[in-house]
Protein backbone atom coordinates (compact mmCIF):
# COMPACT_ATOMS: atom_id res chain seq x y z
CA UNK A 1 0.00 0.00 0.00
CA UNK A 2 2.54 2.27 -0.86
CA UNK A 3 3.15 4.82 -3.22
CA UNK A 4 2.52 3.89 -6.80
CA UNK A 5 4.88 5.89 -9.49
CA UNK A 6 3.39 6.08 -13.60
CA UNK A 7 5.24 7.67 -16.27
CA UNK A 8 3.54 8.73 -18.85
CA UNK A 9 4.60 10.35 -22.11
CA UNK A 10 3.69 14.13 -23.18
CA UNK A 11 2.83 14.65 -26.56
CA UNK A 12 2.38 18.11 -27.21
CA UNK A 13 1.52 19.79 -31.19
CA UNK A 14 1.51 23.16 -32.19
CA UNK A 15 0.44 23.99 -35.86
CA UNK A 16 -0.10 26.81 -38.29
CA UNK A 17 -2.50 26.29 -41.32
CA UNK A 18 -2.25 29.41 -44.21
CA UNK A 19 -3.20 30.08 -47.06
CA UNK A 20 0.28 28.21 -48.43
CA UNK A 21 1.68 25.16 -47.16
CA UNK A 22 1.21 25.16 -43.38
CA UNK A 23 3.71 23.97 -40.59
CA UNK A 24 3.61 22.29 -37.22
CA UNK A 25 6.24 21.22 -34.44
CA UNK A 26 5.95 17.94 -31.97
CA UNK A 27 7.24 17.47 -28.81
CA UNK A 28 7.30 14.84 -26.51
CA UNK A 29 8.21 14.97 -22.14
CA UNK A 30 7.54 12.18 -19.64
CA UNK A 31 6.16 13.11 -16.95
CA UNK A 32 6.24 10.89 -13.71
CA UNK A 33 3.08 10.83 -11.26
CA UNK A 34 3.24 9.39 -7.89
CA UNK A 35 0.13 8.47 -6.42
CA UNK A 36 0.02 7.92 -2.57
CA UNK A 37 -2.68 6.05 -0.90
CA UNK A 38 -5.70 7.52 0.86
CA UNK A 39 -9.13 7.67 1.96
CA UNK A 40 -11.90 5.97 -0.78
CA UNK A 41 -15.52 5.52 -1.15
CA UNK A 42 -16.33 1.97 -1.19
CA UNK A 43 -20.37 2.15 -0.88
CA UNK A 44 -22.58 4.68 -0.69
CA UNK A 45 -26.32 5.47 -0.08
CA UNK A 46 -28.77 8.70 -0.44
CA UNK A 47 -31.09 8.02 2.99
CA UNK A 48 -34.32 10.69 4.08
CA UNK A 49 -32.73 13.83 6.33
CA UNK A 50 -34.26 15.06 9.61
CA UNK A 51 -36.42 17.67 7.64
CA UNK A 52 -38.13 17.94 5.01
CA UNK A 53 -35.72 20.08 2.60
CA UNK A 54 -32.49 17.86 3.69
CA UNK A 55 -31.07 14.57 3.38
CA UNK A 56 -28.00 11.97 4.66
CA UNK A 57 -25.56 10.67 2.35
CA UNK A 58 -24.14 7.90 3.76
CA UNK A 59 -20.29 6.58 2.96
CA UNK A 60 -18.57 4.10 3.55
CA UNK A 61 -15.06 4.98 3.89
CA UNK A 62 -11.47 2.79 3.88
CA UNK A 63 -8.25 3.92 4.84
CA UNK A 64 -6.36 2.75 2.35
CA UNK A 65 -3.03 4.14 3.74
CA UNK A 66 -0.49 2.60 6.30
CA UNK A 67 -0.86 5.05 8.81
CA UNK A 68 -4.55 6.15 11.57
CA UNK A 69 -6.15 8.36 10.09
CA UNK A 70 -8.25 10.92 11.61
CA UNK A 71 -11.44 11.84 9.67
CA UNK A 72 -13.34 15.14 9.93
CA UNK A 73 -16.97 15.39 8.66
CA UNK A 74 -18.52 18.19 10.03
CA UNK A 75 -17.05 21.56 12.40
CA UNK A 76 -17.59 19.56 15.78
CA UNK A 77 -17.72 15.75 14.50
CA UNK A 78 -14.47 13.87 13.93
CA UNK A 79 -13.60 10.25 14.06
CA UNK A 80 -10.34 7.65 13.91
CA UNK A 81 -9.68 4.92 11.33
CA UNK A 82 -7.31 2.35 11.46
CA UNK A 83 -5.09 0.95 8.90
CA UNK A 84 -7.24 -0.84 6.24
CA UNK A 85 -10.37 -0.26 8.26
CA UNK A 86 -13.85 1.28 7.38
CA UNK A 87 -16.22 3.49 8.99
CA UNK A 88 -19.71 4.86 7.87
CA UNK A 89 -20.10 8.33 7.76
CA UNK A 90 -23.72 9.75 7.20
CA UNK A 91 -23.15 13.81 5.31
CA UNK A 92 -26.22 16.06 5.78
CA UNK A 93 -26.52 18.00 2.30
CA UNK A 94 -29.48 20.29 1.81
CA UNK A 95 -31.44 19.37 -1.07
CA UNK A 96 -31.42 21.03 -4.75
CA UNK A 97 -34.72 22.63 -5.85
CA UNK A 98 -36.75 20.70 -8.20
CA UNK A 99 -36.39 23.42 -11.15
CA UNK A 100 -32.96 23.33 -10.79
CA UNK A 101 -32.05 19.46 -10.46
CA UNK A 102 -34.77 19.10 -13.81
CA UNK A 103 -31.86 18.20 -16.26
CA UNK A 104 -30.07 15.97 -14.09
CA UNK A 105 -29.89 12.49 -15.14
CA UNK A 106 -28.71 8.89 -13.31
CA UNK A 107 -24.78 9.09 -13.41
CA UNK A 108 -24.99 12.51 -14.92
CA UNK A 109 -22.09 15.41 -14.02
CA UNK A 110 -24.71 17.57 -13.20
CA UNK A 111 -25.63 15.19 -9.46
CA UNK A 112 -22.09 14.33 -8.92
CA UNK A 113 -21.12 18.44 -8.94
CA UNK A 114 -23.77 19.32 -7.00
CA UNK A 115 -22.94 16.89 -4.51
CA UNK A 116 -19.06 17.18 -4.57
CA UNK A 117 -19.58 20.80 -3.89
CA UNK A 118 -21.69 20.22 -0.93
CA UNK A 119 -19.66 16.89 0.76
CA UNK A 120 -16.51 18.70 2.87
CA UNK A 121 -14.76 15.48 4.52
CA UNK A 122 -11.16 16.28 5.92
CA UNK A 123 -8.61 13.53 6.45
CA UNK A 124 -5.35 13.35 8.66
CA UNK A 125 -2.69 11.46 9.63
CA UNK A 126 -3.10 11.68 13.42
CA UNK A 127 1.12 11.32 14.18
CA UNK A 128 4.28 10.82 11.66
CA UNK A 129 4.14 12.14 8.63
CA UNK A 130 2.10 15.15 7.87
CA UNK A 131 -0.10 14.66 4.60
CA UNK A 132 -3.86 14.33 4.42
CA UNK A 133 -6.87 15.59 2.18
CA UNK A 134 -9.88 15.84 1.08
CA UNK A 135 -12.37 13.10 0.16
CA UNK A 136 -13.89 13.17 -3.23
CA UNK A 137 -17.14 11.62 -4.57
CA UNK A 138 -16.15 12.01 -7.97
CA UNK A 139 -16.05 8.84 -8.98
CA UNK A 140 -19.70 8.15 -7.27
CA UNK A 141 -22.46 6.41 -9.95
CA UNK A 142 -25.61 7.86 -8.82
CA UNK A 143 -28.69 6.24 -9.54
CA UNK A 144 -32.16 7.45 -10.17
CA UNK A 145 -33.68 6.16 -6.75
CA UNK A 146 -30.55 8.25 -5.47
CA UNK A 147 -31.28 11.25 -7.70
CA UNK A 148 -34.76 11.66 -6.45
CA UNK A 149 -33.96 11.89 -2.80
CA UNK A 150 -31.60 14.54 -3.54
CA UNK A 151 -33.86 16.78 -5.23
CA UNK A 152 -36.75 18.45 -3.26
CA UNK A 153 -40.86 17.90 -4.14
CA UNK A 154 -42.53 20.30 -6.89
CA UNK A 155 -45.19 21.00 -4.67
CA UNK A 156 -45.00 22.97 -1.40
CA UNK A 157 -47.02 21.55 1.64
CA UNK A 158 -47.73 23.27 5.19
CA UNK A 159 -49.37 21.10 7.76
CA UNK A 160 -52.23 23.01 10.12
CA UNK A 161 -53.44 20.84 13.22
CA UNK A 162 -56.34 22.63 14.91
CA UNK A 163 -55.64 26.30 13.07
CA UNK A 164 -52.14 26.09 14.37
CA UNK A 165 -49.37 25.63 12.06
CA UNK A 166 -46.95 22.38 12.74
CA UNK A 167 -43.21 22.49 12.63
CA UNK A 168 -41.05 20.41 11.78
CA UNK A 169 -40.16 17.68 14.04
CA UNK A 170 -42.35 19.11 17.24
CA UNK A 171 -44.54 16.64 18.98
CA UNK A 172 -48.35 17.50 19.13
CA UNK A 173 -50.11 16.43 22.29
CA UNK A 174 -54.22 15.87 22.51
CA UNK A 175 -56.80 13.96 24.67
CA UNK A 176 -58.51 11.03 23.99
CA UNK A 177 -61.95 11.99 22.06
CA UNK A 178 -60.57 15.58 21.28
CA UNK A 179 -61.17 16.10 17.57
CA UNK A 180 -57.65 16.85 15.68
CA UNK A 181 -58.61 18.88 12.44
CA UNK A 182 -55.66 18.50 9.60
CA UNK A 183 -55.48 20.97 6.97
CA UNK A 184 -53.22 20.72 4.24
CA UNK A 185 -52.47 23.68 1.87
CA UNK A 186 -50.24 22.53 -1.17
CA UNK A 187 -48.74 24.69 -3.74
CA UNK A 188 -47.52 24.54 -6.96
CA UNK A 189 -43.67 26.45 -6.63
CA UNK A 190 -43.36 25.76 -10.73
CA UNK A 191 -43.59 28.23 -13.42
CA UNK A 192 -45.11 25.25 -15.10
CA UNK A 193 -48.49 23.68 -14.29
CA UNK A 194 -48.49 20.29 -12.96
CA UNK A 195 -51.43 16.99 -13.42
CA UNK A 196 -53.27 14.67 -11.83
CA UNK A 197 -52.46 15.44 -8.17
CA UNK A 198 -53.39 13.08 -5.58
CA UNK A 199 -52.79 13.44 -1.94
CA UNK A 200 -53.43 10.83 0.90
CA UNK A 201 -53.66 11.15 4.87
CA UNK A 202 -53.61 8.55 7.58
CA UNK A 203 -53.35 8.45 11.04
CA UNK A 204 -51.65 5.31 12.50
CA UNK A 205 -50.61 4.56 15.98
CA UNK A 206 -47.51 3.32 16.62
CA UNK A 207 -48.48 0.12 18.92
CA UNK A 208 -48.90 -3.81 18.26
CA UNK A 209 -51.98 -2.91 19.66
CA UNK A 210 -55.83 -2.03 17.74
CA UNK A 211 -56.07 1.91 17.58
CA UNK A 212 -59.56 2.97 17.32
CA UNK A 213 -59.85 6.32 15.39
CA UNK A 214 -63.00 8.10 14.13
CA UNK A 215 -62.55 10.37 11.27
CA UNK A 216 -64.75 12.55 9.16
CA UNK A 217 -64.18 14.23 5.69
CA UNK A 218 -62.29 12.30 3.02
CA UNK A 219 -58.75 10.75 3.68
CA UNK A 220 -57.61 11.88 0.39
CA UNK A 221 -57.93 13.63 -2.64
CA UNK A 222 -57.42 13.98 -6.13
CA UNK A 223 -57.33 17.01 -8.41
CA UNK A 224 -58.20 15.87 -11.98
CA UNK A 225 -56.46 18.11 -14.80
CA UNK A 226 -53.76 21.23 -14.02
CA UNK A 227 -52.77 22.46 -10.58
CA UNK A 228 -51.21 25.83 -12.21
CA UNK A 229 -47.88 27.40 -11.42
CA UNK A 230 -47.94 29.37 -8.12
CA UNK A 231 -51.99 27.74 -7.44
CA UNK A 232 -53.08 26.96 -3.88
CA UNK A 233 -55.07 23.85 -3.10
CA UNK A 234 -56.32 22.80 0.29
CA UNK A 235 -57.63 19.70 1.78
CA UNK A 236 -59.05 19.10 5.52
CA UNK A 237 -59.75 15.99 7.79
CA UNK A 238 -60.14 15.13 10.99
CA UNK A 239 -59.34 12.64 13.13
CA UNK A 240 -60.88 11.55 16.69
CA UNK A 241 -58.42 9.15 18.59
CA UNK A 242 -60.72 6.83 20.89
CA UNK A 243 -57.70 5.10 22.25
CA UNK A 244 -54.37 6.82 23.77
CA UNK A 245 -50.95 6.17 22.15
CA UNK A 246 -48.14 7.20 20.59
CA UNK A 247 -49.99 8.03 16.45
CA UNK A 248 -48.40 9.44 13.31
CA UNK A 249 -49.88 11.47 10.76
CA UNK A 250 -48.70 9.72 7.22
CA UNK A 251 -48.71 12.16 4.35
CA UNK A 252 -48.41 10.98 0.95
CA UNK A 253 -48.45 13.07 -2.59
CA UNK A 254 -48.00 11.91 -6.44
CA UNK A 255 -48.46 14.25 -9.83
CA UNK A 256 -47.24 14.22 -13.10
CA UNK A 257 -45.44 16.30 -14.54
CA UNK A 258 -44.19 16.43 -18.05
CA UNK A 259 -45.31 12.83 -18.48
CA UNK A 260 -43.31 11.47 -15.78
CA UNK A 261 -44.88 10.60 -11.92
CA UNK A 262 -43.45 11.87 -9.17
CA UNK A 263 -44.35 10.77 -5.44
CA UNK A 264 -42.92 11.16 -1.84
CA UNK A 265 -43.83 11.35 1.86
CA UNK A 266 -43.51 13.90 4.29
CA UNK A 267 -41.67 13.61 7.51
CA UNK A 268 -44.15 11.72 9.93
CA UNK A 269 -46.15 13.77 12.13
CA UNK A 270 -46.12 12.92 15.66
CA UNK A 271 -48.44 12.77 18.20
CA UNK A 272 -49.35 12.07 21.64
CA UNK A 273 -52.58 11.10 22.74
CA UNK A 274 -53.29 11.28 26.53
CA UNK A 275 -55.80 10.06 28.88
Amino acid sequence: RGAECTTSSLRVRAGVKGEADGWCRWSNASVSVVQYPSIGVSRWDVLSGDRMDNCFLVLDLVNRTQHEVELTYSPRKQLLIEPGDTCRVPVPVEKCSFSSSLDWQEGGNQIVQYIQDRVNIQWAFTEGAIRGGDVSVAGVYWSSCMLEMVRRPPLATTVFINAKEYKEGEDVEARVGERLQVRLSVQNCLLEPVEDCRLLVKLDQESSGVSSVGYTGSPGLFIPGNLGAGSQVDHLHTFLPLSPGQYSILVSISLRFRCKIYSWRLPNLNLDILL
